[in-house]
């Protein structure tokens, strides 16, 4: 199983931190590694899109959640 990881980003460092790990986050000082990065988020970002699209592609046209009731989502479980 592959582990969720979560980063925050500032000028000086970058903090990395595994979420089935219990001891904490990793601080990263490296400038060329935080340039990397930062470069990374920044192409991520670009080639993001407007959440309005988004919605009216993805989420608009879904019946609406039956109240009360969970459905399971996950690996293995298809969707109706």
């Amino acid at each position: 199983m592959k582990k969720a990881l979560s980063l925050v980003e500032g000028k000086h460092e970058v903090y990395a931190r595994r979420f089935r790990d219990a001891a904490g986050a990793r601080r990263y000082t490296d400038p060329a590694l935080i340039a990397e990065t930062s470069a990374g988020f920044d192409a991520l970002y670009d080639r993001g899109e407007e959440f309005t699209e988004f919605f009216e592609r993805e989420i608009a046209p879904l019946p609406p959640p039956a109240v009360g009731h969970r459905t399971p989502v996950g690996p293995g479980v298809s969707r109706p």
